[in-house]
C-alpha cells in the first residue's frame, strides 16, 4: 500500500509532483496497487489512468488497482490547464474506486470507462461512495447550477463542452459486469451517459442520487445496452430540467426505485420543464422494466414509451402493465393469480375477448362470441367445432352429452310405427356392407362419430 498526501503534489517541495495522476503512475510504476488516497485537495493534469502496473503492457500487470480516499474529504480535480479531458479513466478490469469526491471545474469528465485505447473488456470494477460533480461543493467561487444553465442556454444540451459524470464508452471491447453503488451527483449535465457500438451489460448502478442535473442517465443512439440494472436512483425536483432517464434503447434493461427526492417543489424551479419526460424510452428498446418507480404522479410527463414489450410494474399511481403482473388475490388488484407452477414455457394472449376464467373452482376456457372455437394440441382450420383436440381425452365418472334437437328414440313402440322388413335390411347389409341408418368404416374413419347420434342410433336398433 502507498499513502499519497498533499505534500506530495505540490512544486513547493523538491522531489514531490506537481499533480496527482503524476504521483498515482509513479506509484503504479513502483507495483503498488493499492494507493491510499489522504484528506485534502489534488489536481490533475491529465488522466489517472487504471490499466497497468510496472509501467509495462504486460498483460499479468493490468488491473487489480485500488484507488481508495478518506472520504469526501479527498477532493480530486482537474488543474485549470486542463480543461475538457477525463479525470479517472478506467482501461481494464477488477480495479476499485472508493471514497472520494471527484470535481470537474471546468468541462471534464469526471469518470470514465473507456475502451478506445484498450485491448480488453472493461469489466467487474468497483466504483463505490462517491461524490462526483463541482468544486462548489467544497466553497469554490462558481454557483451551483451556473455552469449548468449556462451550457443549457447557450446551446442545446447534446453540443459540447459539457459536464459528465460518468462516462461508459464501448468503441473497441465490451463493458460489463461493473459495480456502481452509492454515488452523488452534483451541478453535472449528464450523471451518466452511456454509447459505443459494442455490448454494455450486466452492470449494476444502484442508490444514486441526481441533485442540479439536467440528465440523470443518458443513452445515445449508437449504444449497444442489454441486461443493466439501475435502482435506487432520486433526482431533486427543484433543480431538474430534462429526464431522470433519457432515451432508453437495448434489451432487458430494469429500472426500480426511480423517484424525486423532492417530487411536490418541481414547480420551485425556474424555469420549469414540464414538457420533459421522467422517463423516455426509445424504438430501440426491448423488454425494459420499469418497477416501483414515479412514473404517474404529479403534472409532468412521466414516462414517455416508444419501446417494445415494456413491463410496468407496481408504479406509482396504477401505472402497471396488467399483463406481468403476478399476485395473490386483494382489493384493487388489476389482475391475479394466487398460485403459479410452470414447468416449460407459457404464453398468454389477451384481446378484450379470448380469455381463461377460473373463479370458485370453475374454468370457462374460450371466446364468449359463440363464433369463436378453442383448439388444444392442433390448428384445425374446421370452424363448425367449437372444442377441438388432437389426442386422447380420460373423462372419470361421466360424461353428459346434451345434442340440440335430438329426439331419443321411443317412437319406434308407436302403434303406427313401421319396422324395417327383416328382407330389406338383408339387402340393404348385401349390398352397403353396413347396417340401415348406421355410418359405415369408411364414414366413421373419415368423419368420426358423433356421440349423442351414434347413442340415439343404437337405441333405436335395439328396441326394432
Amino acid at each position: 500500500m502507498m499513502q499519497v498526501g498533499p505534500t506530495y503534489t505540490t512544486n513547493t517541495n523538491v522531489g514531490v509532483y506537481r499533480y496527482l495522476n503524476e504521483a498515482v503512475n509513479q506509484a503504479l510504476t513502483w507495483n503498488y496497487q493499492r494507493i491510499v488516497i489522504l484528506e485534502g485537495e489534488y489536481e490533475v493534469n491529465g488522466a489517472i489512468i487504471l490499466d497497468y502496473t510496472n509501467g509495462s503492457t504486460n498483460s499479468l500487470a493490468r488491473g487489480r488497482i485500488t484507488i481508495e480516499g478518506e472520504g469526501f474529504g479527498t477532493r480530486i480535480t482537474n488543474a485549470t490547464t486542463y480543461t475538457t479531458g477525463n479525470i479517472f479513466e478506467v482501461r481494464s478490469y477488477y480495479n476499485t474506486t472508493k471514497n472520494l469526491s471527484i470535481l470537474s471545474e471546468n468541462n471534464n469528465t469526471c469518470l470514465a470507462l473507456t475502451t478506445a485505447n484498450s485491448t480488453v473488456d472493461v469489466r467487474n470494477n468497483i466504483f463505490e461512495n462517491l461524490y462526483i460533480g463541482h468544486k462548489a461543493m467544497n466553497g469554490g467561487t462558481l454557483a451551483p447550477n451556473a455552469s449548468l444553465v449556462s451550457n443549457s442556454d447557450a446551446s442545446p444540451l447534446d453540443s459540447n463542452p459539457i459536464r459528465v459524470g460518468v462516462y461508459l464508452e464501448s468503441s473497441i471491447k465490451q463493458i460489463g459486469y461493473n459495480r456502481f453503488h452509492n454515488i452523488h451527483f452534483f451541478s453535472v449535465d449528464k450523471g451518466i451517459v452511456l454509447t459505443g457500438g459494442n455490448r454494455v451489460h450486466d452492470n449494476i448502478f444502484e442508490n444514486f442520487s441526481f441533485e442540479n442535473t439536467l440528465v440523470g442517465v443518458d443513452f445515445l443512439s449508437n449504444v449497444n445496452t442489454t441486461d443493466n440494472i439501475f435502482n435506487n436512483l432520486t433526482i431533486q425536483a427543484t433543480s431538474y430540467t430534462k429526464n431522470l432517464i433519457r432515451n432508453i434503447n437495448g434489451r432487458h434493461n430494469s429500472f426500480m426505485s426511480c423517484n424525486f427526492n423532492d417530487w411536490n417543489s418541481l414547480t420551485a424551479f425556474t424555469p420549469v420543464q414540464n414538457n420533459h419526460s421522467f422517463i423516455t424510452i426509445t424504438s430501440g428498446a426491448e423488454h425494459t422494466t420499469v418497477q416501483n418507480s414515479e412514473v404517474g404522479r404529479g403534472t409532468v410527463f412521466y414516462l414517455t414509451d416508444g419501446g417494445k414489450y415494456t413491463q410496468l410494474i407496481n408504479n406509482y399511481g396504477g401505472n402497471s402493465d396488467v399483463t406481468y403482473r403476478l399476485g395473490n388475490d386483494t382489493s384493487g388488484n388489476a389482475s391475479a393469480i394466487s398460485k403459479v407452477e410452470v414447468l416449460g414455457e407459457f404464453v398468454s394472449s389477451h384481446d378484450g375477448k379470448n380469455q381463461i376464467y377460473a373463479k370458485n373452482g370453475r374454468t370457462i376456457i374460450g371466446n364468449i362470441n359463440p363464433n369463436l372455437l378453442t383448439q388444444i394440441n392442433t390448428q384445425d382450420p374446421n370452424t363448425d367445432y367449437k372444442l377441438i383436440v388432437n389426442g386422447k381425452v380420460r373423462v372419470r365418472n361421466e360424461v353428459y352429452v346434451k345434442e340440440a334437437g335430438l329426439t331419443w328414440p321411443d317412437y319406434v313402440f308407436a302403434n303406427d310405427y313401421k319396422l324395417m322388413p327383416l328382407q330389406q335390411v338383408a339387402q340393404h347389409i348385401q349390398e352397403k356392407g353396413h347396417l340401415p341408418n348406421m355410418p359405415s368404416a369408411t364414414e366413421v374413419e373419415k368423419e368420426g362419430i358423433a356421440v349423442g347420434d351414434i347413442i340415439k342410433r343404437n337405441k333405436k336398433k335395439l328396441k326394432n
